[in-house]
């Protein structure tokens, strides 16, 4: 298969696509790492609103935006669905842009929850855009590109404890809306996902999307292969002959039937398809012990409130120094998996970063009494597994049963994060 085999020019296109798309998790990241500087801001008797926040306020302000992933994800598939992976994702984008500018011009708590909650809806588009990256990925590093949705998020984190530690609460403010509304300008450079273009009947544009991420002629084998690919991968066919594979004679029905003719009649919708997949269920199941497990380490959580945690856990440290330790600790194991989960799969990878926060969990009690950098080490070492589990889920199922449980997935993890961090 020499001809599938992926270009140098077509690795560098697909790497700036993804370095666009996972830039909105740099925008989610923004939002998350806001609250663990302007805290002390909010409950100051010198602080920029119109009244000091309670203690429930504060709670809020960390638990609404994934309160507002929440209300907001069950419509997500649709709007990837009905306008297409790259304009769904642009619109997530504008929630973001509308929260910051809320912030900008109000001095009222209830404008500022407000705000949170909005972006909240930019978080599950955020979350669900990952499906963009996987469709418009070689076969060879979807994994990677896909797990880069996650250091951009850690990226996010970093650029914002760096900007609250140096810069006064508007210019913080507004550096987050021009750097969100930079992130929604360069979406607008990327091509349609050939997926959607495949499913909704545009194999014309899907040939030119492929064959700009490729850097080939449209006219091109490679084009022509990864649209039979696709409709392969969209073909319920597959799904028949599964469940009726010593039925021979009903196999050899379906295989008779022209490649794209299932496809176009198919009038089940996702969610039934992926109420009769047993694999699918299974894998969600699975994933949803993970994100609980994932979600009860306590890693979101350290991420809103670094810099009061930190405070309280190391006090002859800079507060705003530990936070960036962490983020930048965050980024690199984020960094690592980009690197390795293609070559040495999801569920050994996975496996092996639980040992490691097992190990460091154990090490933060033990050093209690040790040396400060050896504290600050195991407190910091934690990795948050929530986009490996969907990546995980990703790969099991085929894109047209992928998106639900995408979607179930990313309620049972925002539901659980704003109940949490509350």
């Amino acid at each position: 298969m020499e001809n599938d085999k992926l270009k140098l020019s077509a690795l560098g296109i697909q790497c700036l696509a993804t370095v666009c798309i996972s830039y909105m998790g740099s925008l989610t990241g923004f939002v998350c790492a806001w609250p663990s500087y302007t805290v002390a801001n909010f409950t100051s008797n010198t602080t920029v609103l119109d009244r000091q926040m309670n203690s429930m306020d504060i709670s809020l302000l960390g638990g609404l935006p994934n309160l507002g992933g929440l209300l907001a994800t069950p419509f997500c598939g649709y709007a990837f669905n009905t306008l297409g992976r790259k304009y769904a994702t642009i619109m997530f984008g504008l929630p973001y842009i509308i929260a910051w500018v809320i912030v900008a011009l109000t001095k009222s708590v209830p404008m500022i929850l407000i705000a949170s909650t909005i972006a909240g809806i930019g978080i599950a588009g955020q979350n669900i855009s990952l499906i963009f990256i996987a469709e418009i990925s070689h076969d060879s590093i979807r994994g990677g590109l896909t797990a880069c949705s996650a250091s951009g998020y850690f990226f996010g984190i970093l650029m914002s404890y760096i900007l609250g530690g140096y810069l006064t609460y508007y210019q913080v403010v507004y550096a987050h809306l021009i750097l969100t509304i930079i992130c929604v300008l360069t979406l607008y450079l990327l091509k349609e996902s050939p997926v959607y273009l495949v499913l909704v009947g545009k194999e014309e544009e899907a040939a030119k999307s492929i064959a700009f991420y490729n850097r080939v002629d449209v006219t091109s084998k490679i084009v022509e292969m990864n649209i039979r690919k696709i409709k392969i991968q969209l073909d319920p066919r597959l799904e028949k002959i599964l469940e009726n594979e010593k039925d021979v004679e009903f196999t050899e029905e379906l295989l008779n039937a022209k490649l794209g003719e299932i496809v176009n009649k198919r009038k089940e919708s996702s969610w039934k398809i992926f109420k009769k997949s047993k694999s699918s269920k299974r894998a969600l199941s699975t994933v949803l012990i993970l994100i609980a497990a994932t979600i009860m380490m306590g890693s979101v959580v350290l991420q809103v409130y670094a810099e009061p945690l930190f405070k309280e856990a190391v006090p002859t440290m800079s507060s705003n120094l530990c936070a960036i330790f962490l983020a930048v600790d965050f980024l690199v194991a984020s960094i690592v998996c980009v690197l390795i989960i293609d070559k040495f799969g999801r569920k050994l990878h996975l496996h092996r970063w639980l040992r490691c926060h097992t190990v460091c969990f154990i090490g933060r009690s033990v050093f209690t009494r040790g040396p400060r950098f050896l504290q600050q080490y195991c407190h910091e070492f934690r990795v948050d597994c929530k986009l490996l589990d969907i990546i995980h889920l990703q790969s099991i199922g085929e894109h047209h049963r992928s998106g639900p449980c995408v979607l179930l997935l990313l309620c049972r993890l925002l539901l659980g994060n704003s109940v949490y961090i509350t």
